[in-house]
């Protein structure tokens, strides 16, 4: 979705943070253990999980980017050009892959570890 000039992605990782930090703040007011909930729920498979959907989202706000600067004719048609768009293609999508596999192993952490610690 970062070909919508990269608004997506960025609206992504605002609604992203602002609904976990709205968690742990009613968790907060409810007297949960703040230090438990973090560490044992969010932590295990946040190392993973966050590092990864900011790098997409950092993706999608790079291709957001490129479209922009070519609907607006900032880069000039050429040969040098369709050589960028297409190692930047090959790179999104290998890079697509590692966070397919990062996410997997994310939520394998999540439905496994973090389900055990928080049990």
């Amino acid at each position: 979705m970062g070909a919508l000039f990269g608004l997506l992605p960025a609206f992504f990782l605002l609604i992203n943070g602002a609904v976990i930090g709205y968690l742990i703040h009613l968790s907060a007011i409810q007297g949960q253990d703040l230090f438990t909930l973090i560490v044992k729920g969010l932590l295990p498979h946040g190392i993973i999980e966050i590092p990864a959907i900011i790098i997409a989202c950092a993706f999608g706000l790079k291709f957001g980017s490129k479209v922009l600067s070519a609907l607006l004719g900032v880069m000039k048609r050429s040969r040098a050009e369709t050589v960028n768009w297409q190692a930047f293609m090959r790179q999104t999508f290998t890079v697509s892959v590692w966070i397919v596999i990062l996410l997997f192993v994310a939520a394998i952490i999540e439905s496994t570890i973090t389900f055990w610690l928080l049990s």
